[in-house]
């Protein structure tokens, strides 16, 4: 009660940007104890910059690694009775400790039975199905009733229901297993990636059996390691987005590791982007008038790909963008261009553009950017 009101009065009193950070901390932990559905909700917002500054982004994201497991008996339990047989006859060498604890699952580590090779098994949360409809349609009756204060410029209640729709699709481990295969079939030809096997007849809407990945998350890889694995990150994601369209929309690094072969591994399929024919085109065609500074043609790109809104003024940004670009980019001698930003300076200028021109990211570019 205390935070509402005190989020509610720096809100209307224009103190709320000051204090982002702080409510943003707090809200955090809020989230962790509420359950998987704001545990989610939360991590989604960390990937919205159009929504937060990139400080506020970067608390929210903890959200990865701090849910806290539920009991293995439980989890055992689910296993067998998915699977219709004992823990015993399935695998051998169970862990009793989650290796991973997540929003809507947490994973354990045994051996397959037959083969005896090591395999993760992500077995989802008790009742979750139950608890996130409950929980989303509380967030959603709120986001309604917030929908008259004309301070917020964005639809929250658009905002839940594009959440809502990519949470359901993450509880179905039997689709999510579909996705694994098939992203492994778009991606065979690049050698240094690879997509752990799924093991159809040990995972069913609820458990799912893979091949365990030995190796280290990127963010703990050596420095020389790490943009070895950025390059295959890139090559592998442009291939997604302008070839296969089959795009993986999950890409924290939690879900990415280093092999011990020096290959980048890539998990956790629940959460998938089709880029169709119109927009893979549009993307080009923004990319080129980048490249050529055309700036005025470039926004209209932006707006075909659902990147304005009623508070774009058109004209105005296309000055903006200019002026930002010539700051950011630099002409080589050979007359190519190189960004001269970092990452975080890259940020910082979306945000002061969101905030002039209202600027959204669309769903569908959420998992993009």
């Amino acid at each position: 009660g205390d935070v509402l009101s005190s989020l509610a009065w720096d809100f209307v009193s224009g103190q709320l940007a000051e204090k982002e950070v702080e409510y943003v901390c707090t809200i955090r932990d809020l989230l962790i104890m509420l359950g998987p559905a704001y545990i989610k909700l939360g991590q989604a917002l960390a990937a919205r910059p159009d929504i937060f500054s990139s400080e506020a982004m970067e608390e929210l994201s903890q959200l990865y690694y701090a849910v806290p497991p539920f009991p293995t008996p439980k989890a055992i339990e689910i296993i067998e009775e998915e699977l219709g047989a004992n823990l015993s006859d399935l695998y051998t060498d169970f862990t009793s400790v989650p290796a991973a604890s997540a929003s809507i699952g947490q994973v354990y580590k045994a051996r397959e039975k037959v083969t005896g090779l090591p395999v993760a098994i992500k077995v989802q949360r008790p009742r979750v199905l139950l608890t996130v409809a409950c929980d989303l349609f509380l967030i959603r009756r709120l986001c309604v009733a917030l929908r008259v204060v004309p301070q917020i410029p964005i639809d929250l209640v658009k905002l839940v229901d594009e959440f809502a729709v990519t949470f359901f699709k993450e509880l179905d481990y039997v689709q999510e297993a579909q996705n694994a295969e098939y992203f492994a079939f778009t991606v065979k030809q690049l050698d240094r990636i690879t997509v752990p096997k799924v093991y159809p007849s040990l995972t069913t809407r609820k458990v799912l059996t893979m091949d365990w990945v030995d190796g280290v998350h990127i963010t703990a890889c050596k420095e020389a390691e790490m943009e070895e694995m950025v390059r295959e990150g890139i090559r592998c994601y442009l291939t997604q987005l302008l070839n296969t369209g089959f795009f993986h929309a999950d890409p924290h690094p939690g879900n990415l590791m280093r092999t011990s072969e020096g290959k980048l591994a890539i998990m956790d399929f629940g959460l998938m982007t089709v880029v169709n024919e119109e927009m893979k085109y549009t993307l080009l065609e923004a990319a080129v008038n980048l490249y050529h500074r055309n700036y005025p043609a470039l926004v209209q790109d932006m707006q075909a790909l659902g990147f304005t809104s009623s508070r774009t003024e058109m004209r105005a940004m296309e000055g903006a963008i200019g002026a930002m670009m010539t700051e950011l980019l630099t002409q080589e001698v050979d007359g190519t261009m190189s960004v001269t930003a970092d990452f975080a300076t890259l940020m910082k200028q979306f945000e002061r553009l969101q905030r002039e021109y209202g600027l959204v990211i669309p769903v569908s570019f959420v998992s993009l950017l």
